[in-house]
């Protein structure tokens, strides 16, 4: 399966988005940074008098929301880190022909492959019928998640809060897998490389939610 191609900009991976957030009713000061000058306005948001959820229901909803987007954010830079180690993987194998570097390449790859296909669904190319031919994965369902949270004033059902905490589980359960193999078999590759002369494969650092 080959690695996400990406703009400048970045690119969501499919089946993934993004998120956004209404703020919670008060008072709040809005920057406006323009020619090196900064200029400040105090705005009051108002909680809708046509909703039948509280001040107290939103705060409830938004704290919810915060560690549903701390895990996807959590989760999205494991892609990422998952990605770039794979990029370099494809690499090192076009380049280097020592069957034993080929070889723990290939299985290296394999093992992050079955992370990242945990976190997104890597067949989905975000056209067409993907999202009927494939499950969604943990981070498209973090974002369904999150999308259903935010769309009223209501406070997070019963529901919602076992939900996050089993996503934020099995979260958890993948992390720990992509450190143990980006501890262990790429630390063993990466010695393999050096008893070569071959430079190493890099990573990226950990985000825990």
């Amino acid at each position: 399966l080959p690695d996400f191609p990406s703009a400048r900009d970045g690119r969501a991976a499919p089946g993934t988005g993004r998120q956004s957030a209404l703020v919670a009713p008060g008072i709040y000061t809005v920057t406006l940074s323009v020619g090196g000058t900064e200029h400040r306005r105090t705005v009051e948001v108002r909680k809708d008098p046509n909703t039948g959820g509280s001040e107290a229901d939103i705060a409830e909803q938004l704290r919810l929301f915060d560690a549903i987007r701390t895990d996807m954010d959590a989760g999205s830079v494991a892609v990422e880190r998952i990605e770039t180690v794979r990029v370099q993987l494809e690499a090192l194998q076009e380049r280097v022909q020592d069957a034993a570097v080929r070889r723990a390449a290939r299985e290296l790859q394999d093992k992050l492959i079955a992370v990242e296909s945990e976190l997104v669904e890597l067949r989905m190319t975000g056209q067409g019928q993907d999202g009927v031919r494939w499950g969604s994965r943990l981070l498209s369902k973090l974002n369904y998640l999150a999308g259903g949270l935010s769309g009223n004033d209501f406070k997070p059902t019963d529901q919602q809060v076992e939900v996050q905490a089993l996503l934020r589980t099995q979260l958890r359960t993948q992390l720990d897998a992509l450190e143990s193999v980006l501890g262990g078999d790429l630390g063993a590759l990466n010695a393999l490389l050096r008893e070569k002369g071959i430079p190493n494969v890099g990573g990226a650092p950990a985000v825990v939610p």
